[in-house]
């Protein structure tokens, strides 16, 4: 794969187009018709981490319509986006985004518990199409070389149970001018339905970043 520059910081990374795509759990073999394929996209930027962090000591607000707000200050995400909230001591889990009243704050479907979210408390992007679906490319844009040494992780959260959970990718974005890692390259990236990715980059710098991820299901 072509090295790209940073300045605005880019890591493209590529996957391989596949045709064909196992089912190892049934044995069985199903042709991926690329004339039927829908493309999807996800995009997410921010400044703080990948995802959002939660505010510290900021209540979880309780909207009275069985929906719940987060504060979170720049936090990124628009309506229909697929999160994962984590660390929290009684939300954590899967949500869609159902409203963004402001960079601010966000709100889920979910039953309210009083509490008060804490600064390490995140938000993960996600990608959960709810059918069998194939990643096609990802692209992470930077202002700024990052200086510390941090990866962008793309982890599989799988449908099948614990047992079959990874880690899909991992790349240093601080060393990303020279990472020329292409996806793909031993097999299709293939995933069934109910399978989850969750992206994570700690961007301990605050640089500005813009994650795009093209991904495909059948139409």
């Amino acid at each position: 794969m072509k090295k790209r520059a940073w300045g605005p910081v880019v890591v493209s990374l590529v996957l391989a187009v596949a045709l064909s795509f196992a089912c190892g759990a049934c044995g069985a073999s199903e042709l991926w018709n690329l004339d039927y394929l829908a493309l999807k996209k996800l995009t997410h930027s921010g400044t703080t981490t990948l995802g959002a962090s939660l505010d510290e000591a900021a209540a979880v607000t309780d909207n009275g319509d069985g929906t719940v707000r987060f504060a979170s200050a720049g936090h990124g995400f628009s309506v229909g986006d697929k999160i994962y909230i984590s660390g929290t001591t009684a939300y954590d889990g899967y949500y869609p985004v159902s409203a963004v009243p402001s960079n601010q704050a966000f709100d889920v479907t979910a039953t309210h518990v009083a509490i008060n979210t804490e600064s390490s408390d995140t938000a993960k992007v996600v990608i959960d199409p709810g059918e069998d679906f194939r990643l096609v490319s990802l692209r992470m844009t930077c202002d700024v070389v990052p200086a510390t040494s941090e990866n962008l992780v793309v982890s599989l959260d799988a449908a099948s149970g614990v047992s079959y959970d990874q880690e899909v990718y991992s790349v240093d974005l601080s060393a990303a001018a020279s990472t020329t890692k292409t996806w793909g390259t031993d097999g299709p990236l293939f995933f069934s339905s109910g399978d989850k990715l969750i992206f994570t980059w700690p961007n301990s710098d605050g640089r500005r970043y813009g994650l795009e991820v093209r991904y495909g299901v059948k139409r």
